[in-house]
């Protein structure tokens, strides 16, 4: 197999116009498409999209392994084709310009009324405009015919964008560069340095989404960080390709090579990768804050985490005492100062990662037109200024497998490396391209835990990613304070073989569900969303006995799943998409902000007794 990165240049005649997802200058209807570097763009969805239909035009072969499918065939798996297209970019500078249509009523062959369009054209009628992008695949060997086969499509196309029966975007020329090569080999070689932990790198080099849970049906929010199940995704999508599989093969022992890697694929622990800025030296991975954080009157930040109950902040002024309720971070206007300090920032102290939008829709074959209700839009990151950190953690595979399994990985990974431009192009939802690298150092964090137990004996432990806890089952809708926290001492009482005494917690919860998870992961078990403890919850912890071990182990392989868990939904990740191998249950432990940010006992008044009594 060699993976193939072949430079494309469309060469077509102005006027062109292809829609952007977001708002022109003022007074412009219609803006053209450009991308964060304010370049404008034939974005890839449309250029794949047109290609494909030029490919079912001529009847070319094997169009669904090339170009995908919906995969309704295949138990809700989509068909993920081999061809990656890459945004189309033409250089326009600072030019700019408006062209104006109008409608013309059929009835009085006149004007229609509030029918006048102005259309950014920054590119003039005839003249011819260069747009360069490229097309990436794993290709079987010298014999495949589907570089021919891909310049054929493009030449069968007549135009690229919106308004072409109108004249927009012909097509005047396509020129296919010289294919970029390089061979898949394994590598023999293995690693004499063989950690149990690695740090894992990844350089994003497209704009990606990475879609959370849905609040809106046909809107894909993205998130920030890339969960462990995603890196595995993207490696095993990538591992397969690599070998002329189907991207959604199982992956076991019984491949051609790499072998090793084959064999303890799902034993491997990711974590969740965190942004960190391309500019800090050396790099931390940031925290995620703790859900026990409160504000006072004043927007200072504090740590309630070792507070002893409930309590009011006082306010003394010219002799007259106030209180005022904490607010938690569900009660904020913003958070950005708490992030900043916990380390999510670049090098232009943006606390975020920058977003574009894009909006696509289906359409007809027939009609060539939008298919009715099928508009839909990513929201997808913008990488600029980020680089994403996580971890590789070995402990299940077998210590005289790992120099061998290492080796492999890094041969696997080398092909992504090969050049500037490749790249592992399997991230999201628009298979976006990352360099992913190892090395033997894990990067540190930006609060680093202690094992040293608080006092009174506590352990205050902050979930950094979310994880399988309680049992849906044992809660309702009645279900009050109480019976949550009960739910909560049940697991953690397991979890730790009743070391652990559970004093207090400050936890948010979150339901993960809907029609993929159902048919992907339910099997024929009964529908059920997941009921998640999400990311920044906190538990603080008496210690029975002595239980630095066990701490230990939660921080350093996270936490494990519930008895009741593995029973409903398997530790598999067939049946199971939260699994602490993918990252999930990550977990840091008393961080200095608990102990740094408590309230002085002088400044807050408890009052867990007068909330006792009213109960």
């Amino acid at each position: 197999m060699r993976y193939v990165r072949l430079p494309v240049t469309l060469t077509l005649v102005g006027p062109i116009l292809t829609g952007s997802s977001t708002p022109g200058s003022l007074g412009i209807d219609n803006p053209i498409a450009r991308n964060s570097r304010d370049e404008v763009i034939l974005p890839f969805s449309l250029v794949k999209g047109r290609v494909r239909q030029s490919w079912d035009e001529l009847s070319q072969k094997d169009i669904e392994i090339w170009f995908g499918g919906s995969g309704d065939a295949g138990g809700g798996i989509p068909l993920r084709g081999r061809f990656r297209f890459s945004d189309f970019v033409a250089f326009a500078g600072d030019r700019t310009g408006v062209r104006h249509r109008i409608r013309i009523d059929r009835a009085t062959g006149a004007a229609d009324d509030g029918a006048l369009q102005f259309i950014e054209s920054p590119f003039a009628s005839g003249e011819t405009v260069e747009f360069r992008g490229e097309v990436r695949w794993f290709q079987d060997g010298a014999e495949d015919d589907s570089a021919r086969l891909l310049e054929n499509a493009f030449r069968w196309t007549t135009g690229f964008g919106a308004e072409r029966t109108a004249g927009f975007g012909r097509m005047a020329d396509v020129q296919l560069g010289t294919p970029v090569q390089t061979t898949v080999s394994e590598n023999t070689q293995a690693s004499v340095d063989a950690p149990i932990k690695l740090g894992l790198t990844i350089d994003m080099l497209d704009s990606f989404c990475l879609a959370r849970r849905r609040v809106v049906a046909n809107i894909f929010e993205s998130d920030d960080v890339i969960s462990g199940s995603v890196i595995r995704g993207v490696l095993a999508t990538w591992f397969n390709e690599a070998m002329g599989r189907p991207p959604s093969s199982i992956i076991d022992e019984n491949v051609p090579q790499w072998k090793t890697l084959g064999k303890c694929f799902n034993l491997i622990r990711y974590t969740t990768a965190f942004p960190v800025s391309r500019e800090r030296s050396p790099a931390r991975r940031p925290v995620v804050p703790p859900l026990s954080l409160v504000r006072d009157r004043k927007g200072q930040c504090w740590d309630a985490a070792l507070c002893d109950g409930p309590f009011l902040f006082t306010d003394r002024e010219e002799g007259v005492t106030r209180y005022r309720a904490p607010s938690f971070a569900i009660d904020w206007k913003s958070d950005e100062d708490v992030h900043a300090a916990f380390g999510w920032r670049d090098d232009r102290d943006a606390v975020r990662p920058r977003r574009e939008l894009r909006v696509r829709t289906a359409i007809d074959p027939i009609t060539r037109r939008a298919k009715d209700e099928q508009l839909f839009a990513y929201e997808m990151v913008i990488p600029d200024g980020f680089r994403w950190h996580s971890t590789i953690d070995l402990e299940r595979v077998d210590e005289e497998l790992r120099p061998a399994l290492i080796a492999e990985l890094e041969s696997l990974l080398a092909i992504g490396l090969a050049a500037p431009e490749f790249g592992i192009a399997a991230f999201g939802k628009t298979k976006a391209r990352g360099r992913i690298s190892i090395s033997p150092s894990v990067t540190a964090s930006e609060h680093e835990p202690s094992l040293a137990p608080l006092d009174k004996n506590l352990w205050v432990v902050t979930l950094q990613s979310p994880a399988l806890l309680c049992d849906p089952a044992v809660l309702d809708e009645t279900s009050g304070q109480r019976e949550l926290h009960q739910a909560y001492r049940e697991v953690f009482d397991e979890l730790s073989s009743n070391k652990l005494d559970l004093v207090r917690y400050f936890a948010r919860q979150s339901l993960a569900g809907g029609e993929y998870l159902r048919i992907r992961f339910g099997g024929k078990r009964p529908y059920n969303p997941f009921l998640l403890t999400n990311a920044g919850s906190v538990f603080v912890f008496r210690d029975r006995g002595s239980s630095g071990k066990l701490i230990q182990s939660w921080l350093e392989h996270g936490l494990p799943l519930p008895a009741w868990a593995i029973q409903r939904y398997d530790d598999s990740w067939l049946s199971n998409p939260y699994l602490p191998d993918d990252g999930f249950g990550e977990i840091t432990v008393n961080l200095d902000w608990h102990t740094k940010k408590r309230p002085e006992p002088e400044a807050i008044l408890a009052v867990a007794d007068e909330l006792e009594a009213a109960r």
